[in-house]
């Protein structure tokens, strides 16, 4: 054991149990009644034996937060051992990371549900028309998918979307400087991160509680922000169906410039000046005029090909979410890099290194602890979950070390 004093060794006292001829059964009953066919009596006396992996609440925090940070489990356990001269096998850390993070995914999915049972859209005040209220703020949220590498059951890989989304407000951004153009550049202060890989329905619940905890029914404005996917519309129809849904900008033109590369052949000289014309035309709201061009009107009833963004059908599916000169003047966001700078952060700098494979649920619990860290939750609450579920699931209110806290706690208080 390391002590202020340097390492120490402590001898423990262990007893087996062994069937004799006057205890024919004893093996069967101490795993009946113990759960375990040997006991420390020190560690029960301490009131540790009831632990899981014989940690603390504290120091399986501290491991689960090294685990979920740290590029992989093995650089985990060497940060411990470097930092408090713990040495942990790398399984070990994963095991308590993923411990600790079913209690943090049970919980989520728990607060989501209840979200989604009290959740009544035409009740929620940012679903008024109308000018923003002096002091009222907008709340937006936005939603994209990545792909991190799952390890099936069967030992085969495959891709499966997970899907990510932020929240955060207008009234919690940071002025940073201006642009080259003048105009003030925003940072977002405070935002919080949900993340699944079981499906958008389940990414939608979590969004919701994400976004009632966030002050959802007091928001003059709710924008929701995404690149036009189907599943991110749908989350906008059933959650704030008054609120307002925005193509990202920087997506748009990205598909128009994979469009445009494909009508000019790859010419840069005839496909690039044309691009930056469109995007003009987008930037300025007048995506009639995109529409109206005859090398894109041509495709309302031609396929490009699959790995081209048909221009015309996708302009027109989200004509109404393009109006990015009366966003600007609201000061709305119209691009999603909050939620592109989450798929970096939360997922991809830790999911999709050189050689991961991951199965669903242990990307699950991983992911559940990443969002928490980069939403700044984890003190306020994984600590107290973590705590709460020790002192509820494994510390015995019967046992002599708990008994010697609360005379002591009421010694102290007398």
């Amino acid at each position: 054991m390391l002590t202020t004093s340097g390492w120490q060794e402590i001898r423990r006292l262990r007893l087996v149990a062994v069937d004799d001829e006057g205890h024919p059964d004893s093996v069967e009953r101490c795993a009946r009644l113990l759960g375990t066919t040997s006991v420390y009596p020190l560690d029960m006396y301490l009131g540790i034996d009831n632990l899981p992996f014989k940690a603390t609440a504290d120091e399986a925090l501290r491991i689960a937060r090294a685990g979920a940070t740290s590029p992989s489990y093995r650089d985990a356990a060497r940060l411990l051992e470097d930092d408090f001269g713990v040495r942990l096998s790398d399984v070990f850390v994963r095991e308590v990371t993923e411990y600790v993070g079913e209690i943090v995914l049970w919980e989520d999915r728990r607060l989501a549900e209840l979200a989604v049972a009290a959740h009544d859209p035409s009740a929620i005040r940012s679903s008024r028309r109308g000018r923003r209220p002096k002091g009222g703020y907008t709340l937006f949220a936005e939603a994209d998918g990545a792909m991190p590498d799952e390890l099936q059951d069967e030992g085969g890989t495959a891709w499966k979307e997970g899907k990510l989304g932020v929240v955060f407000r207008s009234d919690e951004l940071v002025e940073s400087g201006t642009d080259a153009n003048g105009a003030p550049k925003r940072r977002i202060g405070r935002r919080e991160y949900v993340c699944t890989t079981e499906g958008a329905d389940e990414l939608r619940a979590r969004m919701l509680r994400a976004m009632r905890d966030n002050g959802l029914g007091d928001a003059s404005f709710v924008v929701v922000i995404g690149d036009g996917a189907k599943w991110i519309r749908r989350m906008r129809d059933e959650l704030v169906p008054k609120g307002k849904f925005v193509l990202d900008l920087y997506h748009l033109k990205e598909n128009a410039m994979e469009f445009a590369q494909h009508i000019h052949g790859g010419d840069r000289s005839l496909y690039y000046p044309w691009w930056k014309s469109v995007c003009a035309e987008l930037e300025a709201g007048d995506w009639r005029k995109v529409l109206a061009r005859p090398e894109v009107a041509e495709y309302r009833e031609k396929n490009t090909p699959d790995n081209v963004c048909n221009l015309y059908r996708y302009l027109w599916a989200n004509r109404d979410a393009v109006d990015y000169p009366a966003y600007r003047e609201r000061g709305w966001f119209v691009g999603s890099g909050a939620i592109e700078s989450g798929n970096k952060t939360v997922m991809q700098e830790r999911m999709k290194r050189a050689g991961m494979q991951w199965r669903e649920s242990s990307a699950e619990t991983l992911l559940a602890l990443r969002c928490k860290v980069r939403s700044g939750l984890w003190e306020s609450h994984v600590v107290p979950l973590v705590r709460e579920r020790y002192r509820t699931h494994h510390l015995e209110p019967g046992n002599v070390r708990e008994a010697q806290r609360r005379a002591h706690s009421k010694k102290s208080a007398g």
